[in-house]
């Protein structure tokens, strides 16, 4: 019977994991567009890589120039979504660091949130329903 208290933290405690892992994301990418420079990336080079397990994923190389001094300088990404050579995509650099960027948007961490907040509850009420649970124990 003691058993079922220690797992239920445990599970509880592993759910909120990827809840916590969104939210500082969030936050990260928060700060890191307040304080970054916004412009756009013309992508120069493309290649198609496959998973083992299948999906494919893109590895692209891009140029951007900071603003206003109109550096030039070269990064490297990981993308899901397929884009052309030549194509622009938004990025974001630290105007003090402008070989620091980020071509990730966030658009889908609101998701993965709520997701994860559901989960969360979910896991939080089958706990509470699993020790509330009467056990009987036969004697034979």
């Amino acid at each position: 019977m003691t058993r079922i208290p220690i797992i239920c933290t445990l599970l509880i405690t592993l759910s909120l994991v990827p809840l916590l892992m969104a939210l500082i994301k969030m936050w990260m990418l928060k700060n890191f567009r307040m304080r970054g420079v916004t412009t756009v990336a013309t992508i120069i080079h493309l290649e198609e890589r496959y998973r083992s397990k299948g999906g494919t994923y893109y590895y692209i190389t891009f140029t951007y120039r900071t603003i206003p001094a109109g550096e030039s300088y070269t990064g490297r990404s990981v993308e899901y979504k397929k884009h052309e050579v030549g194509q622009t995509i938004p990025l974001i650099y630290m105007p003090d660091k402008p070989e620091k960027f980020s071509v990730d948007t966030g658009k889908r961490l609101p998701y993965l949130a709520a997701f994860s907040f559901v989960f969360f509850l979910l896991i939080t009420w089958f706990c509470y329903w699993l020790s509330n649970l009467q056990y009987t124990v036969d004697k034979v």
